[in-house]
């Protein structure tokens, strides 16, 4: 159940239009998630949550393979 649903919009808003989710504040350094989680937001955790392990899911598949990645290193050297 959600307790504030107006802050979840608008941190659901906020992602969607492609805020940063990994930024750390400039004096404290905390997360938006360290956030959430010392307002006790368990809603805005869970989707937080949500949307890092999409996020990994997704780098994760786009990452080089090693063999890829040590075919780009020879490309690299014959142009030298």
């Amino acid at each position: 159940m959600r307790s504030d649903g107006g802050l979840f919009n608008i941190v659901k808003l906020l992602v969607e239009v492609g805020a940063d989710i990994h930024a750390e504040t400039p004096n404290t350094g905390l997360t938006p998630l360290d956030m959430a989680e010392h307002g006790k937001k368990q809603d805005i955790i869970d989707y937080l949550t949500a949307r890092q392990e999409s996020y990994r899911e997704k780098n994760k598949r786009e990452e080089p393979s090693e063999e890829q990645d040590e075919e780009d290193d020879d490309d690299d050297d014959e142009s030298l």
